[in-house]
């Protein structure tokens, strides 16, 4: 949950930890997801679901959190997080915004690495496609951005080695 509170407090603009806090119904809402931590085949049901999304956001009860000290790497969890925040009050539906946008992103990354490498194309967009990439692209960890930015970092690289004028 710590990658789900960071990416909250950024969209909040608490870009230092300080303090480092989310609202009460925002923890209430990754702890549900506890006994699943490391346990694939553990899954929500339709009753566990409805109750996350009867929790509602009071912004006044804040409780500490323990979240990572990075900021960049959850800008774009940040951003559907803020903008889920402006369509409703549910913190289920801030951390699928969230998972969106860290999806998108991480996808126009690959995008952009596949459109700029000379050669290879096909194996970026194998290493896109892999089972394990695309569940850490949709996920509310920093993964996905630096997946995406690893693989245009490697597609940049390659440009410039194949191509002739630079």
């Amino acid at each position: 949950p710590s990658h789900f509170y960071r990416a909250y407090e950024i969209s909040e603009l608490n870009l230092s930890r300080m303090p480092d806090e989310v609202p009460v119904a925002v923890k209430q809402t990754a702890t549900a997801c506890e006994r699943m931590k490391f346990k694939s085949w553990e899954k929500f049901s339709a009753k566990e679901m409805a109750a996350l999304k009867s929790i509602r956001l009071d912004r006044g009860q804040r409780t500490y959190v323990e979240s990572v000290n990075y900021t960049l790497p959850y800008l774009p969890q940040a951003i559907g997080i803020s903008i889920g925040r402006m369509f409703s009050d549910i913190p289920v539906w801030y951390l699928y915004w969230g998972r969106a946008f860290n999806l998108v992103t991480a996808l126009l990354l690959i995008f952009l690495a596949i459109r700029i490498t000379p050669v290879y194309k096909w194996i970026f967009f194998l290493l896109g496609v892999m089972p394990m990439t695309i569940s850490q692209m949709a996920s509310s960890s920093y993964d996905a951005p630096t997946i995406g930015f690893s693989l245009l970092l490697m597609a940049l690289i390659l440009k410039y080695c194949f191509s002739e004028t630079e």
